[in-house]
């Protein structure tokens, strides 16, 4: 349970069932066998039965975590106001603070796009502010709906530009009230029985026909649902014309509960992430982030209402407990829990919303980036980044290692394409908010090594300059904040455990103090020249320490002396020093040359080689929308930037690219098995990289039926017709043992011993034509594997 002393008594056993995987069953047979998950519970005794009235006094030792008889529709308003109250009183600021972002509410509170439905006056109006005794700027209360639009053709109560000045009136909506679908008529009757005298619908409070309302307002989602005393969550049914069960009167509700023994009564209790995921409501990609970004929500799914908040969950048929404390197991797979780790581990949270949102259902495939916004605008408070595409510009080599789960396509056109503000909208096939799919993932066998230590991986395994077109055609930088050396900025990822934080920042070298006077000149420059001596022997030192280590290791391991040399120029470079001017001034705040515009480090181990490479590099390639020049710009566009033409889906950058053959991965040239079978999702396969050699060098997941659709081989092994473009993109540490079965010493070293031998490679395919190519698939490959094949330093254009 959720306190710091848990109880040493459990009351509830488990019971579950779920079809058995190896079985001879039909799949109709066997999809007809729904997984069941219940718990069977002690009743309270028979004396708190009629527990309609007085529920707070009915909570005490003897009815803790019992099971209770749901009582009439009209006693339901009071125990929800207890649950409130018990959240209220006893949770803290876990629940009752603000998600850090309240100032931007109230700045949004005076602009002209948000507004909320009086209740009492049936109108549209802006939310209503007061001053506390403090004299700080408070809003009044105000609740949320999440529910089902559905495919109904009555969409008469919609707000459009035709009579949004005609609801702002007073009484403008008392005609559009029994319009409402069911769920929306009895949330506003709970509301406003609950005290509560504004409420927020998005049918009814953004107007629906205008792209700059509904943009303004998709985006505004963290603060919409993140300030509201309360979200109502219309589960139930199919869509919003089911209504809200548990307070119909006209349905009837069974309740299993038995006499076992004299005074021994168990009651079978139905957890509450097993009805909302059985859900309709639960399925859909704009509900994830209304529920997630809640303080509290009331749940009403399967004829029962739950409660839940960020801290712990309570429902109807359980009692609750007196400090509002809950069952913990209850709150495992629920997404409230998931924002207390946003603070913590701002990446592991992205992660796993990513993978979570992307596993549900659009009506509008289009919506992809709007039903996230307002879980993006969050992130970029705490990661202090924007977003492009959907992807973190914080940890943007990360973010590019999503995988699809089974078959995916490209988001191409939309389903309601007479809508004006999907007209001129693009996504891009590197981000996964480009593609139709199952969903989405970061996959731990993919993306291991990389969480040991994101942060570091960052500084140490990354190289790439990613530049992103802007509206004008202009390259701008994803990435580039310049820090100073003696302190933190505020703008910097807040995230607290540092494994988990993002670039770092340009650093600068601080110059800024005033050089001695004339005649303490002499003794300063005395001690420069100290200090200098001893920097050059300190320098020496470190010198001669590394090459009696190489020189000792290279007796007995196998040790790349190119490494190492790159270990002691990083070592010394800790004891550079600001140079003094003639003037005896120091140097305003310049760049530090030894780091370039992401923190990391210019001579880290595998980047000295690309930095040579790269150095007089210039950016080239032009596009047919933009046909004459490449402006570059060197800055980078900020968070929270508004921005009069949105970004072009463009990314241009330089990296190494190389040509490979792709094949099954149970083929070879002999044409033998070379790996155990290996269960991916459907519409997902493995396939083996082969060098020009016909040495297999990586492996990547592909759609089998886009493989099928390239030209086909003449025969199984014709170079010209499997041969596909890789473009490197990081570093990855190591292959998993469905990647590579079987250790073929393609460099000589042993498969425990090899760390950082590979590229993060996508797979690419384009036309000439178009002047840019698209992302197929990701996969692994070694690094020697591009020295064989002639790779080459190319500019490259990624849409």
């Amino acid at each position: 349970m959720d306190s710091a002393k848990p109880q040493k008594r459990s009351r509830r056993l488990r019971v579950c069932w779920t079809a058995p995987v190896h079985c001879d069953l039909d799949p109709a047979a066997r999809k007809a066998i729904k997984d069941y998950v219940a718990y069977l519970i002690l009743a309270a005794p028979a004396r708190y039965d009629p527990a309609n009235v007085g529920y707070r006094q009915l909570l005490n030792d003897e009815t803790q975590f019992l099971g209770r008889r749901v009582g009439p529709t009209e006693y339901k308003g009071n125990i929800i106001r207890e649950f409130m109250r018990l959240c209220e009183s006893n949770h803290g600021k876990l629940c009752t603070r603000n998600l850090g972002v309240e100032q931007d509410f109230l700045r949004i509170l005076t602009e002209p796009y948000f507004g909320v439905f009086d209740i009492e006056n049936k109108r549209l109006v802006p939310l209503p502010q007061e001053k506390d005794k403090k004299g700080n700027i408070r809003f009044l209360p105000y609740a949320a709906v999440s529910y089902v639009w559905g495919k109904s053709a009555n969409r008469h109560y919609k707000t459009n530009m035709r009579n949004v000045q005609k609801r702002r009136k007073s009484g403008g909506l008392a005609s559009v009230m029994a319009q409402l679908p069911l769920a929306l008529q009895q949330s506003i009757q709970l509301v406003h029985s609950l005290g509560i005298k504004y409420i927020w619908i998005d049918a009814l409070c953004i107007v629906q026909d205008s792209t700059h309302s509904w943009n303004l307002n998709a985006r505004a989602m963290h603060l919409i649902y993140g300030n509201a005393t309360i979200t109502l969550c219309a589960a139930d049914g199919e869509d919003a014309r089911d209504g809200l069960r548990a307070l119909d009167n006209k349905l009837k509700r069974t309740q299993h509960m038995e006499t076992c023994a004299p005074g021994v009564r168990l009651f079978l209790h139905e957890p509450p992430e097993a009805s909302i995921e059985a859900s309709k409501w639960n399925t859909r990609a704009w509900t994830f982030q209304e529920r997630l970004l809640s303080r509290r929500c009331l749940i009403f799914t399967g004829g029962r209402i739950y409660f839940q908040c960020r801290s712990t969950g309570m429902c109807e048929d359980v009692f609750a407990d007196r400090r509002g404390r809950g069952w913990s197991l209850d709150m495992v797979r629920s997404p409230l829990q998931m924002l207390s780790q946003l603070k913590r581990r701002s990446l592991w949270f992205y992660v796993h919303c990513v993978k979570l949102y992307t596993q549900r259902n659009f009506s509008e495939p289009f919506d992809i980036l709007a039903a996230f916004s307002g879980m993006s605008e969050l992130m970029e408070y705490t990661m202090k980044c924007p977003f492009l595409f959907g992807l973190p510009t914080s940890h943007f080599d990360f973010a590019l290692l999503w995988q699809p789960v089974g078959r995916s396509s490209r988001l191409v056109k939309p389903v309601h394409t007479k809508e004006p503000k999907y007209k001129e909208m693009k996504f891009p096939s590197w981000s996964w908010s480009g593609w139709a799919s199952n969903g989405m993932a970061y996959r731990p066998e993919m993306v291991g090594g990389c969480l040991e230590d994101v942060h570091e991986w960052l500084l140490d395994h990354t190289w790439i300059d990613w530049r992103i077109r802007d509206g004008q055609g202009t390259l701008k930088r994803v990435w580039g904040q310049r820090q100073s050396r003696r302190k933190r900025p505020s703008d910097e990822d807040d995230t607290q455990q540092p494994r988990w934080r993002g670039y770092g920042r340009a650093m600068e070298v601080e110059t800024g103090s005033i050089a001695p006077s004339i005649e303490n000149q002499q003794s300063s420059d005395s001690e420069l020249d100290r200090r200098e001596r001893s920097v050059r022997t300190e320098i020496s030192r470190e010198r001669a320490n590394t090459l009696a280590s190489l020189e000792s290791r290279t007796r007995h391991d196998r040790v790349n002396p190119i490494d190492v040399t790159r270990d002691m120029r990083r070592r010394e470079n800790r004891f550079t020093m600001p140079r003094v001017r003639s003037d005896g001034i120091m140097g305003s705040p310049v760049a530090d040359p030894l780091y370039d515009e992401y923190g990391r480090h210019r001579d880290a181990p595998g980047r000295t080689t690309v930095r040579s490479v790269s150095a007089d590099a210039e950016f080239s390639l032009t596009l047919p929308e933009d046909p004459y020049n490449v402006p570059v710009d060197g800055t980078f566009r900020a968070r929270g930037t508004v921005q009069k033409f949105p970004d072009q889906i463009f990314l241009q950058f330089f990296s190494w690219r190389a040509s490979f053959r792709v094949v099954p991965a149970d083929v070879t040239p002999s044409g033998h098995c070379v790996s155990d079978h290996e269960e991916v999702e459907e519409g997902l396969a493995r396939f083996d990289i082969i060098d020009r050699r016909g040495d297999k060098c990586g492996s990547i997941l592909l759609d089998p039926e886009w493989f099928a659709r390239q030209k086909k081989p003449l025969d199984d092994f014709n170079p010209r017709r499997t041969e596909f473009d890789f473009v490197a993109i990081s570093d990855a540490k190591s292959f998993t043992a469905a990647e590579f079965p079987h250790w073929g010493y393609y460099i000589p070293s042993e498969r425990e011993e090899s760390e950082w031998d590979l590229f993060y490679v996508l797979l690419v395919e384009g036309s000439p034509f178009e002047g840019f190519c698209r992302r197929v698939g990701l996969g692994k490959v070694f690094k020697a594997a591009f020295d064989q094949s002639r790779a080459e330093w190319r500019e490259i254009i990624l849409g």
